[in-house]
Order: structure tokens, then sequence, then C-alpha cells
């Protein structure tokens, strides 16, 4: 029901494959971070880093299970401008590579 997280999750929504970051987000809503991450907790039960990582995990999940793209392909593909930070942040959500959970 808050005008101001409802406004940011469609903006992360329409944005996270794109790499929208939170500092984005919150200079088009003109919110600081820590009004923009308190309201969100509250009323999502979580930060918007953490929405904009679990949007942009749910297509590398869809990708990986169903395309045959590299995975530095996906990786672009989702808003991930860094490989290497791809790699530690799927192993750390998943609990193996990415190529690991493709088998």
């Amino acid at each position: 029901t808050d005008p101001v997280v409802a406004r940011a999750a469609r903006l992360i929504r329409e944005n996270v494959l794109d790499g929208i970051t939170v500092d984005e987000v919150c200079n088009s809503l003109r919110v600081s971070r820590s009004t923009l991450e308190r309201r969100m907790k509250r009323s999502l039960g979580r930060t918007a880093k953490s929405e904009i990582l679990r949007l942009r995990f749910r297509e590398v999940e869809r990708l990986l299970l169903e395309t045959d793209l590299t995975i530095q392909s996906i990786a672009e593909q989702t808003g991930f401008t860094h490989t290497e930070y791809f790699h530690s942040a799927f192993q750390e959500r998943y609990g193996k590579t990415p190529t690991q959970f493709r088998l």
C-alpha cells in the first residue's frame, strides 16, 4: 500500500534486466537509500537490492534451464556487468556454480 514502494517495485520490474541499481531507483523516485530500504523492508520484507537480485536470478534460472546460452551471455542479459560477480553471487545463492545448476 506504500506508494513509494509500489513505484520502486514497478521501476525495478521494468528495468531489472537492464542492470538497474538501487541508487538509480532512489534517484528516479527522489528518496534516500535508507528511506527506500526501510519502506521496502517494511512493506515487502526485503530490501531493494534483494528484490533486484531476486528478479534477476529468476530470469537466470529460466535461461539456464531453457536455453543453451553461455554463462557470460546469461550474465549480460540479466543485468550483471561483471561475470565474476555473477558467478560468486550465484554460488552464494544456490550453493553451486551456474554450470552445475544447469545439469
